[in-house]
């Protein structure tokens, strides 16, 4: 303990030397009791690393100087990363976008992007009323058109559905029952009250121009489709 004191009395001067330096040349930031607080901790703290590091030089220069060196650079890989948190935040949105094309990637002020799938088209996987439903994007087609067994997925009812709408399908002609999607949900774009209609036949939920209409822009970039808010 006595071998501390020297160190725990250096600690206690350079934190006051702080602190009064601090109060003469910024008045005012000490007022707030959790600052004054967390300024003592660390300085009190660095004062006795160093204390203790100075210590063991003096004593065992070779391991001392190595473990410091160790220190050093773990708090620099540290502070590299907390310096480019959000370039690596974006480099894993790219990455995950890349290894799964259908997930929505967020960019600058809200857009969307969707990576193009191997076989040309490009594939969202969204959310009605909080069920994620996968869709082909097709901005041919006038609606968003769920399969009947997406519609089931997101909690539509096909039962009780009045299948009264032809609409011509890649198959031919077909028909189609009109229903409202209270939520649809893009990535981080939200839509409220969609139409939309459910297919009697085909197995591919659409995302037509009844959703992508209520964006403000549908761009495509090379291989990346862009849904701006």
């Amino acid at each position: 303990m006595k071998r501390w004191l020297p160190h725990l009395a250096l600690a206690a001067l350079v934190t006051a030397a702080v602190l009064l330096a601090m109060r003469y040349a910024a008045p005012g930031s000490l007022d707030e009791g959790d600052t004054a607080l967390r300024l003592v901790q660390a300085v009190g703290l660095v004062v006795l690393i160093s204390g203790g590091l100075v210590g063991a030089i003096a004593t065992r220069p070779g391991h001392a100087i190595r473990d410091l060196a160790i220190w050093i650079g773990i708090g620099l890989v540290l502070l590299a990363g907390y310096s480019l948190r959000e370039d690596f935040a974006t480099v894993g949105a790219h990455m995950i976008g890349n290894l799964v094309p259908a997930r929505a990637q967020g960019e600058a002020g809200g857009a969307q992007t969707i990576r193009r799938h191997a076989d040309g088209h490009f594939y969202i996987v969204a959310e009605i009323d909080g069920r994620p439903v996968l869709f082909m994007v097709d901005t041919g087609a006038s609606m968003v058109a769920l399969s009947r067994a997406d519609a089931e997925r997101a909690g539509i009812d096909t039962a009780t559905l009045r299948f009264n709408l032809p609409i011509q399908t890649a198959s031919g002609a077909s028909s189609a029952a009109g229903v409202r999607l209270q939520s649809l949900r893009l990535g981080n774009l939200e839509l409220r009250d969609v139409d939309a209609m459910v297919m009697i036949d085909g197995s591919q939920s659409l995302l037509g121009m009844s959703a992508l209409n209520r964006l403000s822009g549908v761009e495509i970039r090379g291989d990346e489709l862009v849904l701006r808010p």
